[in-house]
C-alpha cells in the first residue's frame, strides 16, 4: 500500500503522464492531495479577490482559474486508474453523463487492478515496483521489467 507522501511524490513526479498505471491506494491518496489543494486555492482565489475588491462573479472566476490545475490533475489520475484496469482512458469521459458518469468512474476507481502486466505497463502491486519508481524518479514503465513466474518444471516427453 502505498502512504500519503509516496502517492504525492509518485503523482508530482509523472503529473502528465497518462501511460501508466496507478494502485488503488496511490490513487484515492492523490485524489486526497487534489481535494486539498482546491480547498485552498478556493481560500486564496476568495481572498485574493476580497484584496483586490472584485465583484462575486469575479472572485468565483479566480478561484476557478486556480482549481484548473486540480481538476486537470484529477482526470489524469482517473486515466491512470482506469489504464490498471486494462481499459482506454477515453472512459473517463463517461463522467460528462450527470451523476451517473461521476458513479460509474468513481466505481472503476475502486475495483481491484489488473495482475499482472498489460498494454499501460507493469503491475504497480507487484513487490518492487513501488521501490523501483521512488527510487529511479518515476522512470518510463518500460524501463521496469516485471518479475516473469515460472511454472512448475514439466518431465520431458518422451519421442516416439
Amino acid at each position: 500500500m502505498v502512504s500519503f507522501v509516496q502517492a504525492l511524490k509518485l503523482t508530482l513526479a509523472r503529473r502528465f503522464s497518462v501511460n501508466c498505471r496507478i494502485s488503488r491506494s496511490e490513487y484515492w491518496w492523490s485524489i486526497l492531495w487534489v481535494v486539498i489543494y482546491i480547498l485552498v486555492a478556493s481560500f486564496v482565489g476568495g481572498f485574493l479577490g476580497a484584496l483586490i475588491d472584485l465583484s462575486e462573479e469575479g472572485i468565483g472566476g479566480l478561484c476557478v482559474l486556480f482549481w484548473l490545475p486540480g481538476i486537470v490533475l484529477s482526470v489524469l489520475l482517473a486515466i491512470r486508474r482506469i489504464h490498471d484496469l486494462d481499459m482506454s482512458g477515453w472512459w473517463v469521459l463517461i463522467s460528462l453523463v450527470p451523476y451517473l458518469g461521476n458513479a460509474a468512474v468513481a466505481g472503476m476507481c475502486l475495483v481491484k487492478g489488473q495482475v499482472g502486466l498489460n498494454r499501460f505497463g507493469p503491475d504497480p502491486l507487484v513487490p518492487g515496483a513501488l521501490d523501483h519508481l521512488l527510487r529511479k524518479n518515476v522512470a518510463p514503465a518500460s524501463s521496469y521489467v516485471q518479475p516473469q513466474y515460472q511454472a512448475t518444471p514439466q518431465p520431458p516427453q518422451a519421442r516416439d
